[in-house]
């Protein structure tokens, strides 16, 4: 795509947007940011221009002449490189920096689902312009972002957040669902529930962890508390479940 050769002034500004796209193959959020903010900028110096053509912008196999339909791919496509980027921070326990990509990835989320446009039926059939993908998507970014403060300081209220948000995200969509990351969340919130609770409930939700996903520190703890229990206590573990948000309890998280 050459916007000099759609677009028949501001020719400087074009070329730069061009050369902004073909950097966004790097896929680094800051070159999607920086064609994003050049796009919108000649959007609206154009509003009132004729053109010398229409332009074709194409994604995942849909074309559309839409100027809107390009500003809503580069959105998607910020939005995923911002939560890369959150991951690789995440792996380096940079939960900081974590934490701004996420905010960004998350505000992104909540403009997809604001941005008001006509689609033509071909683009509405896409699975990214359903209003429960984007819902989704927000949920499950708005869950990474509490996992990261839960990372950054354990506490069962953001283990508790974050697994609702994966579980209904993954409920409303399920074709992206991640059910062993939902699973992982869940040990997660009966973990630190564990660690802030008394006998007996902290064997009924360390039990409840370790049947979950046993990873290594849950199963430390599920040893040396059961290892009390058939020293001491001589208590049965009771069922435990965490509860889960309605579609309206949701939104009002993110």
């Amino acid at each position: 795509m050459l916007y000099e050769k759609v677009v028949p002034l501001y020719t400087k500004e074009c070329i730069k947007l061009s050369e902004l796209l073909l950097r966004t193959e790097s896929d680094r959020s800051a070159d999607w940011s920086a064609y994003l903010d050049g796009f919108r900028s000649l959007l609206e110096k154009i509003k009132t221009v004729k053109l010398h053509c229409l332009p074709l912008f194409e994604w995942k196999g849909v074309n559309s002449t839409c100027w809107k339909f390009e500003e809503y791919r580069v959105m998607h496509e910020l939005h995923a490189a911002l939560l890369l980027e959150a991951k690789e921070l995440y792996d380096q326990k940079d939960y900081g920096e974590t934490k701004n990509k996420l905010s960004e990835a998350l505000q992104m989320s909540k403009d997809m689902i604001n941005i008001d446009w006509y689609r033509t039926p071909y683009v509405r059939a896409m699975p990214e312009m359903r209003v429960t993908y984007k819902l989704s998507k927000m949920f499950a970014t708005r869950s990474l972002q509490s996992y990261n403060a839960y990372s950054f300081k354990p506490s069962s209220k953001m283990a508790r957040m974050s697994y609702q948000l994966t579980e209904i995200s993954n409920k409303i969509w399920k074709p992206c669902a991640n059910a062993e990351f939902e699973n992982k969340l869940l040990s997660e919130y009966y973990y630190s529930k564990a660690q802030e609770c008394e006998f007996p409930q902290k064997l009924s939700y360390i039990t409840a962890a370790k049947n979950c996903n046993p990873d290594e520190h849950i199963v430390e703890l599920y040893d040396s508390v059961t290892r009390l229990n058939e020293t001491v206590y001589y208590m049965s573990a009771e069922p435990v479940e965490c509860p889960l948000l309605t579609l309206e309890e949701a939104l009002l998280k993110c």
